[in-house]
């Protein structure tokens, strides 16, 4: 198995996360890797301890490297991209992951929200990226 993946299969689909939020009793974990079956995010419920399995469609497909953070945001859980120009915004209401506008593409490896704004963490070089949820634009900042 890839990566202890047997152990990590959730309801026999083999998805491995890269962070979690939650939003009152809901834990939401942001999905990195999917080996088998469609792209998923996985909620489980603290106070009943019930997990769900949500499929997902979008720029995430099966394979490696979809989102790396997640944090709370208003209703939502909002995922870092890894090797994506987009944030995942995930409405814990509806079930559903939506996608905010394109940024220019770096691999960024966790995030934070200050106010409305997204900060990703660069994995490789300097420049930090700024997402802003309301206006829905990104800002690329190079410390050099």
């Amino acid at each position: 198995d890839f990566h202890g993946c047997a152990d990590s299969c959730i309801f026999k689909k083999c998805v491995l996360f890269s962070g979690a939020a939650a939003i009152g009793d809901q834990v939401v974990f942001a999905p990195f890797m999917t080996l088998e079956g469609p792209p998923a995010v996985v909620i489980f419920n603290v106070t009943s301890k019930n997990m769900v399995r949500v499929e997902v469609t979008g720029p995430v497909t099966n394979g490696y490297s979809k989102f790396w953070g997640a944090a709370a945001w208003k209703d939502k859980v909002i995922f870092g991209p890894h090797y994506l120009n987009q944030v995942g915004i995930f409405d814990l209401s509806t079930r559903t992951l939506s996608y905010g506008a394109a940024g220019s593409q770096q691999t960024n490896r966790g995030m934070a929200i200050v106010k409305d704004t997204v900060v990703l963490a660069p994995y490789e070089g300097f420049i930090v990226q700024t997402y802003n949820l309301v206006s829905d634009t990104w800002t690329d900042f190079d410390p050099r």
